[in-house]
């Protein structure tokens, strides 16, 4: 798997927010004017209590490679499953021979987080 540690800059963004309660249909919301990344998480914290997910459409990668991303109001980290994963059963997986503004960096050996 691949981790990317989501920025968001200080100003106002928008983009598409899909909640999905279960596996019957996905409702899309958006999420505008946002001023600050503990605000995306705290409303969609109160939100998850229903035990729904949300998840937004990404691109990543030159050219760009599109992925629907679970949005993780517990952790700052957002995985990306890879090509290169055996046991990753995404469809849309990122493949990094297609995309040369991918750096392979060799410095993370091993990787720990703890989910609460």
């Amino acid at each position: 798997m691949l981790y990317i540690r989501l920025s968001i800059a200080l100003a106002a963004i928008s983009m598409p927010l899909y909640r999905s309660a279960s596996e019957k249909g996905i409702e899309k919301h958006t999420i505008s004017s946002l001023t600050s990344p503990r605000e995306l998480s705290t409303s969609l914290s109160a939100a998850n209590e229903k035990n729904v997910e949300y998840s937004i459409k990404a691109t990543m990668g030159t050219p760009s490679q599109e992925f629907t991303l679970l949005i993780d109001t517990w952790t700052k980290w957002t995985w990306i499953d890879s090509k290169n994963c055996n046991s990753c059963h995404a469809s849309n997986r990122f493949n990094s021979k297609a995309s040369p503004t991918y750096k392979n960096t060799t410095q993370l050996k091993s990787f720990y987080t703890n989910y609460g």
